[in-house]
């Protein structure tokens, strides 16, 4: 009830200070649990995505942010869980493991690890990797097509749901570093291909309503031209 109280209140005015064209929200599974990754560009990406994609979610928040006991109350109010850096919180592994495993919740992830200065979806973490092929559980790429700041309008574009487990190269293959890594690689690309698509898109949509202005503006020149010599 808390989870609920607080999604209304902190929120739903996410919707007013930061207007958001969604794309894709029929991707998102309607049964099951799966893992939700996305871009991360600015601090208000995991708020948008709470109110904007509401489910029942839980994430990781780097350890730091529990010092401030209030913000370590509101940040477990929704299912955030505190990790280390440095990849190496065996707890925080097993907990989200275990917790995708009971298929109540869903993970949201950001597997660059922090926030991102570029959009090459490279520097990515081998954690969303090793989760995904653990659990053999969907994974949904999510993209924001720039960088979400108040007041500006974003693009949120969401992928089709694809299981690592399902490809070739991956079943039943032991996981080693290298597995991740090619793993990683993929989720990436996945995100990656999502906005560039989406860019080449609005990019040809541009292309086409200039080339037909140029068109009418030529036919109408013509068309005064006609007129004139008559």
């Amino acid at each position: 009830m808390l989870y609920f109280i607080l999604l209304v209140i902190c929120f739903l005015p996410m919707v007013i200070i930061v207007p958001l064209k969604i794309i894709g929200k029929k991707n998102l599974p309607k049964k099951g649990n799966f893992i939700l990754t996305s871009n991360h560009a600015s601090n208000w990406d995991p708020v948008i995505i709470y109110a904007r994609l509401p489910r029942k979610y839980f994430t990781m928040a780097k350890a730091e942010l529990y010092k401030n006991k209030l913000f370590g109350a509101f940040l477990k109010a929704f299912h955030a869980f505190p990790v280390k850096r440095g990849g190496n919180d065996i707890e925080s592994v097993k907990y989200t493991l275990r917790t995708l495993k009971q298929g109540k919740r869903t993970l949201l992830i950001f597997p660059e690890g922090t926030r991102a200065k570029s959009d090459d979806y490279e520097e990515l973490k081998n954690g969303t990797a090793m989760f995904a092929l653990k659990t053999a559980k969907p994974i949904v790429p999510v993209t924001f097509v720039k960088k979400n700041k108040l007041f500006r309008r974003n693009v949120m574009i969401i992928g089709k749901p694809y299981v690592l487990n399902d490809m070739e190269e991956f079943k039943d293959k032991p996981v080693t570093k290298e597995l991740l890594n090619s793993a990683s690689e993929i989720i990436g690309n996945k995100m990656k291909e999502l906005r560039e698509n989406y860019l080449k898109e609005q990019e040809d949509v541009k292309r086409h309503r200039n080339s037909r202005k140029h068109k009418e503006t030529k036919n109408n020149k013509n068309s005064q031209e006609v007129g004139a010599k008559k």
